[in-house]
């Protein structure tokens, strides 16, 4: 099992003004569009960017502070599968090097940070997406978590009769695993919670929405495992040997515990069933494999439209019926124009300074210059 939560902004209604983004995601701003916001994609790629760095805030406000991949576009500029800590500077110095190289990306691409982190409880990787153009039912800025117990990564030199044994304590009886389920829920609904609130109070958006739940895929063998920690698919940043090792024992422990997984979505694909509080043991679960065999060779590794484990429709989550598109007429052109950030800079230990929110969260009137909103995301 492991969980998977969601951070969405609805600004219908709203009129937000952001300060422009500064220090890395000023240069990232620069970069795609030539260091200029004239033109209405211009605005709206550092409007873009400036979210960027608002979301990326509260991940550092949070102890964020380890890197797995930067891409801008399909260009990969940073990727890190070996757990090195503390690498935001080298992710940096990766895409400055890319740069001095002659990097020169599409001006409509799209940023995407994958970032991990463990707070002794949940292990998370952090999925932060940010496209101008996007499909009808994407939103054009997403937060997806996925998270899985700290206590089940296989520590190195542990065996596996070792490992097997410290695993079995979580598995012991229904009534422990229960109390486990519902504590590594308020564990995430915590997290997501705080970066909802950054959103609220820093930047003004009054409904920012949360949604969780917790997957039990359907296969848990070898090749499963490492397929879906790939790019792509929903447990990518995670280490298969060692943080995914845990789904390799599951069908033991299952059976021998004789467990119900509760109010969690079994499946595979984009093929989910809910177990909902009656739940589902292992012969419930075998039963239903051998009568739902598989349709097609693949198809157990579902991936995700959004590249770092987002929701594909469907899937772990279904899409947004916001219908695409307008999701940007709300934010405010900034006040002053002819380019914005440190073109060339990507300093700083945060990725920019200074508070999110520029001459207040909202405009008095709706004839404000400095708030009049842009041409709508476009899919």
């Amino acid at each position: 099992m492991y969980l998977r939560g969601r951070v969405t902004l609805d600004l219908e209604g709203t009129e937000i003004k952001l300060r422009p983004p500064s220090n890395f995601f000023g240069g990232v701003a620069n970069l795609m569009t030539k260091g200029k916001w004239q033109t209405r994609e211009e605005m709206e790629t550092y409007k873009l960017l400036a979210f960027a760095q608002s979301a990326n805030r509260a991940m550092m406000d949070l102890g964020v502070s380890d890197v797995v991949r930067v891409s801008i576009g399909k260009e990969v500029i940073y990727e890190d599968l070996e757990n090195r800590e503390n690498d935001f500077g080298t992710a940096m110095e990766a895409l400055q090097a890319k740069i001095d190289a002659g990097f020169d990306p599409d001006p409509h691409s799209g940023l995407e940070l994958v970032l991990k982190h463990d707070d002794g409880i949940l292990n998370y990787v952090i999925d932060l997406d940010f496209v101008c153009q996007h499909k009808k039912g994407q939103y054009p800025v997403s937060v997806t978590v996925t998270a899985i117990p700290s206590g089940f990564r296989r520590l190195e030199n542990e065996s596996e009769t070792e490992f097997q044994n410290r695993l079995g304590q979580h598995f012991q009886d229904q009534a422990h695993w229960d109390e486990s389920q519902d504590a590594w829920d308020r564990q995430l609904n915590g997290f997501l919670g705080q970066i909802a609130d950054h959103f609220r109070t820093n930047v003004g958006v009054e409904n920012v929405k949360t949604e969780t739940r917790n997957v039990l895929p359907r296969r848990r063998d070898s090749a499963f495992v490492y397929g879906y920690a790939g790019y792509g698919y929903p447990l990518y940043g995670y280490n298969p040997g060692y943080d995914l090792a845990y789904l390799l024992m599951w069908d033991s422990m299952w059976s021998m515990h004789d467990l119900r997984f509760r109010n969690a979505y079994y499946g595979y694909g984009n093929t989910y069933v809910y177990t909902g509080d009656s739940g589902v043991g292992y012969s419930d679960a075998a039963q239903y494999d051998a009568t739902h065999p598989v349709s097609a060779a693949g198809t157990d590794f579902g991936g995700s439209d959004s590249g770092g484990g987002g929701f594909a429709a469907g899937s772990d989550f279904a899409g947004s019926d916001s219908g695409g598109g307008g999701w940007l007429n709300s934010v405010g052109d900034f006040s002053n124009s002819g380019g914005g950030g440190d073109v060339g800079g990507f300093g700083g230990s945060d990725f920019g300074g200074g508070g999110d929110v520029g001459g207040g969260s909202s405009c008095a009137s709706a004839s404000c210059s400095a708030c009049i909103p842009i041409l709508s995301c476009r899919y």
